[in-house]
């Protein structure tokens, strides 16, 4: 039997064949799995968790005054070597900023808060917090955002803020910007809030001051993204035996950042955000408080969302109120449990899954991400030398932070000296100027006798007839009524010292006198502002600001007032007399990319102090308070 082949045919079918082959091949090699790595989470070495603190670098409350809050009595471990996640964005505009060491409020202990890839604000560095030792143990100094130029230090607690009335928004789109304490040459000057125009998709976080423990650092406005598009939330791990320094870790639970205001809650006294399961605990604390909570505070994030996204934050305040009053349909507090429970659920609690597997960031189920999340070994080890960075920058950080400490202990000691000197020199003035009263006294009494005795009149005291004798009568007697006397209309007066002369002391107008250090800061909660003379000036009658200098309530609110992005006052500028800030040489908070104020507000806030007699302004207009927004 003969067979006849057809090669054309048989050629064809084998090249497509070969191609077939070749592009199956490729593509399984494009999907091969990484390298096996131990599973800690299955052999019970870590846990990764559905609730704890959110990353500082990822979302921070806002505090006018952050001071120095949570202390523990336990020393934190040593950072481990966290590695950056196995999958890695293919965009350059993300960075990883690793981990640290967190406590957890309920349970009391520290948990490790896993690094996160961040969208960083435009212009905008990460400065990681840290702890520090304190009297009483550790004390927490928050990290935070800061322009090309440094934040101003100051060594004293700045005023608490005033209450401000605020009048009726223009519009919708306008967000209210609180007032703050600004730092000037020698004091600090109460810069009112105002209204502004927002932009949907940015989040304007206000001027603010910061605890050190070398002295409160402030820090300008800037404006950031949204949450949902600032990049990518892991959740925290608890490890179950003590880790040491050279403990390697790579996060693989990532946090839907799209569910989690509907469980978010505020920490005022440890500065931060917490997301899970703290429903009895938040409602127990007064510094811990749900996010969505009717009490009036100020949250850049819940202002973003009541302005822009109204229907969403109304619908993350339904969601909390159902758990709230739902304890069993609450999230889990472990990832593995969650997911145990969720698989067996038959009801709708989809919000409930925070925590979810790395391959979302992959698979397109993962909100808010700016390009695409791929495996790629070459560009992970380039992020690897990011943690050294930050490393790098937190020692950094403390090291400027020593200097200026430094620098605010040698101008405390050079305002001492200066004030010692002008007392000094006010002193010698003021024996001086008693030395001159009494010369000029002396002068204008001699003066006075020569001009009389010119004129006939007598000077001095007049002598008495002693002959005792009465016209009448031979028997001795005292002068008659009226004898022996110079009428008191022909007897020359010694002239009266002007005012301030020929006292035992300069009068106080006269003389200079240096104000005690320290009272040029005003009352807590008070607009007033005491005059505090600079060293080695005279106090000059009128420098006090009367009200007529403050802003008129009505007024349009000069935008220079309010929060500039990325141009905080110079570091080396802040703090150069100790007590108070170096005279002439602070930039407040003047940037340029802070939200204009709106030309349609009335006024700025009424600057009421806490008391109500602080000397800023009062307005006219008395809007519904809208502190919350």
């Amino acid at each position: 039997m003969k067979v006849a082949f057809s090669w054309p045919k048989l050629v064809l079918g084998c090249s497509i064949f070969g191609a077939l082959v070749v592009f199956t091949s490729s593509q399984l090699s494009a999907q091969q799995p990484p390298a096996p790595q131990p599973d800690r989470s299955a052999s019970g070495e870590l846990t990764e968790l559905n609730r704890g603190p959110i990353h500082e670098a990822f979302a921070q409350p806002y505090q006018s005054i952050n001071g120095q809050g949570l202390v523990i009595d336990k020393q934190p471990p040593q950072p481990i070597q966290e590695l950056p996640s196995e999958v890695v964005p293919e965009s350059g505009d993300y960075e990883w900023i690793p981990g640290y060491w967190g406590w957890e409020w309920e349970e009391q202990r520290f948990i490790w808060i896993s690094g996160i890839w961040r969208l960083a604000p435009e212009d905008m560095t990460w400065n990681p917090g840290y702890w520090a030792q304190a009297d009483q143990g550790f004390a927490w100094v928050s990290g935070f955002w800061s322009g090309e130029t440094q934040p101003v230090l100051v060594s004293e607690q700045p005023p608490e803020a005033q209450k401000e009335e605020q009048d009726e928004s223009p519009s919708p789109e306008h967000f209210w910007v609180p007032g703050h304490w600004e730092v000037t040459s020698n004091d600090y000057e109460w810069a009112e809030g105002y209204w502004a125009e927002g932009y949907d998709g940015r989040v304007w976080v206000p001027f603010r001051y910061v605890w050190t423990p070398s002295g409160y650092l402030a820090l300008a406005g800037y404006w950031d993204y949204e949450l949902e598009q600032r990049g990518v939330l892991f959740s925290p791990v608890l490890f179950q035996a003590d880790v040491s320094a050279d403990y390697q870790y790579t996060p693989n639970v990532v946090v839907r950042t799209d569910y989690l205001p509907a469980h978010l809650f505020v920490d005022t006294n440890y500065g931060h955000y917490g997301y899970g399961d703290y429903y009895e605990y938040g409602s127990s604390s007064n510094t811990f408080y749900p996010w969505v909570d009717d009490r009036a505070f100020y949250d850049p994030l819940r202002v973003f969302y009541i302005n822009f996204h109204r229907d969403q934050y109304n619908r993350y305040h339904e969601r909390h109120g159902y758990y709230r009053d739902h304890a069993d349909r609450r999230p889990r507090h472990t990832w593995r449990e969650q997911r145990d429970w969720q698989a067996g659920a038959n009801i709708d609690v989809g919000d409930a899954m925070l925590a979810v597997e790395i391959s979302a960031l992959t698979d397109g189920n993962y909100p808010g991400l700016h390009g695409n999340f791929t495996r790629n070994d070459d560009r992970r080890n380039k992020y690897r030398d990011q943690r050294e960075r930050y490393q790098d920058s937190q020692q950094k950080r403390q090291k400027q932070l020593d200097e200026l400490k430094q620098a605010s202990n040698e101008n405390k000691q050079d305002f001492a000296q200066k004030r010692e000197e002008f007392r000094n020199k006010a002193k010698g003035e003021g024996k001086n100027q008693v030395r001159e009263a009494e010369q000029r006294r002396k002068q204008i009494q001699d003066k006075a006798g020569s001009t009389d005795g010119k004129n006939g009149v007598k000077t001095g005291k007049p002598k008495m007839d002693r002959s005792n004798k009465s016209p009448n009568s031979d028997s001795p007697r005292g002068p008659e009524k009226g004898k022996g006397k110079v009428d008191k209309k022909d007897s020359p007066q010694t002239p009266k010292p002007s005012k301030g002369i020929g006292s035992d002391k300069p009068n106080s107008g006269n003389s200079p006198k240096p104000e005690k250090p320290g009272k040029g800061k005003p009352d807590k909660g008070d607009g007033a502002k005491p005059n505090n003379p600079a060293p080695g000036n005279t106090p000059k009658a009128g420098n006090n600001p009367s009200p007529g200098n403050q802003p008129k309530a009505g007024e349009k609110p000069k935008a220079d007032k309010g929060p500039k992005s990325g141009n905080s006052p110079n570091a080396g500028n802040g703090n150069s007399s100790g007590d108070k800030p170096a005279a002439g040489k602070s930039n407040g908070n003047r940037g340029g990319s802070a939200p204009a104020a709106s030309g349609g507000s009335k006024g700025s806030g009424s600057g009421k102090s806490d008391s109500g007699k602080g000397s800023a302004p009062k307005s006219d207009n008395k809007g519904k308070d809208k502190g919350s927004n």
